[in-house]
């Protein structure tokens, strides 16, 4: 028997619980506040019209020097 008393497990169960039950809240209102973000992003004129290919060129480059250096570490 790895907890001797009912009070111990309790004890260590019900924080984990709870923390569990908060970190998941938490997660569903990230979420919802995202999606209603990404509904209304779409809803306006594509940001690629507004960006100019200069920083996706940026953007992509700063990605791939990211992967390499970790392929190469």
């Amino acid at each position: 028997m790895f907890v001797g008393s009912p009070r111990v497990f309790l004890a260590i169960v019900i924080p984990l619980i709870i923390f569990v039950a908060y970190a998941s809240i938490s997660i569903l209102k990230i979420r919802e506040e995202v999606v209603s973000l990404w509904e209304e992003l779409m809803r306006r004129d594509p940001i690629y019209e507004k960006v100019p290919p200069i920083v996706v060129f940026g953007i992509l480059a700063s990605i791939a020097s990211i992967v390499a250096l970790l392929l190469t570490w």
